[in-house]
């Protein structure tokens, strides 16, 4: 939205860090900075969208310099996205579904268990999940769910 609106560009990729974080510190109300960033999420969500922007429902259209600028299209490319299945995300998943299945498991069975993209990280996977609070290493090695005592 204000990649749009005060930049005149399609997306906000388009713009170095340091300026979206200057121009979002340019336009929030001190006095309200909650409503204000929520309101802009919802501009962003609903109407200002990134596929299908919904201009002429925009309550701010006559000021957005994207729109005076005539649309122009986007200038960086899009990333492509990653697929899940190649993200820490997916591979702790599969380690708490495993660690659910089994009383416990060596590093090395959880390492069996992930795709060979995760498997040089199964020892630091395991360790930001003990680290979470999700998972935590026996006193023979192994790893399990935390055992829960009902206090």
């Amino acid at each position: 939205v204000l990649a749009r609106v005060f930049h005149g560009v399609a997306a906000h990729r388009e713009l170095r860090p340091a300026e979206v974080i200057a121009t979002s510190r340019a336009v929030l109300a001190p006095s309200a900075a909650r409503d204000h960033n929520l309101a802009l999420m919802d501009l962003g969500a609903v109407i200002c969208t990134a596929r299908e922007p919904a201009c002429e429902r925009c309550p701010v259209h006559r000021a957005c310099a994207w729109r005076n600028a005539g649309y122009p299209a986007p200038v960086a490319p899009r990333k492509p996205s990653l697929r899940f299945e190649s993200t820490a995300r997916f591979a702790r998943g599969r380690i708490v579904d495993a660690l659910r299945a089994e009383t416990s498991l060596a590093t090395e069975a959880v390492q069996t268990l992930l795709p060979a993209r995760h498997r040089p990280n199964t020892l630091r996977l395991l360790t930001a999940l003990q680290r979470d609070g999700v998972a935590e290493r026996a006193a023979n090695g192994e790893w399990r769910l935390p055992i829960l005592t009902g206090e």
